[in-house]
């Protein structure tokens, strides 16, 4: 029931209730709430959803760009006595750069073409649990896919680095 009122709710509920009491004994006045407060109850987990996905996708992101700095790291260090004789026979640190890059970047283009595979197939579950944009919006995919870019680039940037500040004399003296 809805009853439009001035003024506070309180002072009205006291005589809603006799009224209702005086005209049918089985309805009872329950609870009383303004009907923001009402709407707000009903919208509340639709808003929260989205949110908590968010926070999700972004750890996700979080931890597929650790995993990618743990990769390209871990490929440096196993590769570094190679890297120091690419680097004693006249290779520069730019080449080396583009070495770790390549690497990295192909791990990288394989998990987004199945990342794109999934979401496409799963795209019409996570339909209804938003609204704005449809499922299969290209700007989202497009979005996506320059995030995960940009995550393994910034997660490559340290095993490049140290790639390139490998000492050819000390890989060479390992040898």
């Amino acid at each position: 029931m809805l009853i439009r009122i001035a003024g506070s709710p309180e002072s009205v509920i006291a005589a809603v209730r006799d009224r209702l009491k005086g005209a049918e004994s089985e309805i009872r006045l329950t609870s009383v709430a303004p009907l923001q407060v009402a709407e707000e109850a009903r919208t509340a987990l639709p808003r929260f959803t989205p949110s908590l996905m968010l926070i999700f996708a972004a750890l996700a992101v979080l931890l597929a760009a650790m995993g990618m700095y743990g990769v390209a790291a871990y490929g440096v260090a196993k590769r570094s006595r190679e890297i120091g004789v690419r680097m004693a026979l006249g290779a520069s640190a730019g080449n080396v750069a583009w070495l770790v890059i390549r690497q990295t970047f192909s791990a990288t283009v394989a998990g987004v073409a199945a990342g794109a595979i999934g979401g496409t197939l799963l795209a019409r579950l996570l339909a209804s649990q938003f609204c704005g944009p449809t499922a299969r919006d290209p700007w989202i995919y497009i979005a996506v896919l320059t995030l995960i870019v940009l995550a393994a680039s910034l997660a490559s940037l340290a095993p490049v680095v140290s790639a390139s500040r490998i000492d050819p004399a000390e890989s060479l003296r390992q040898e």
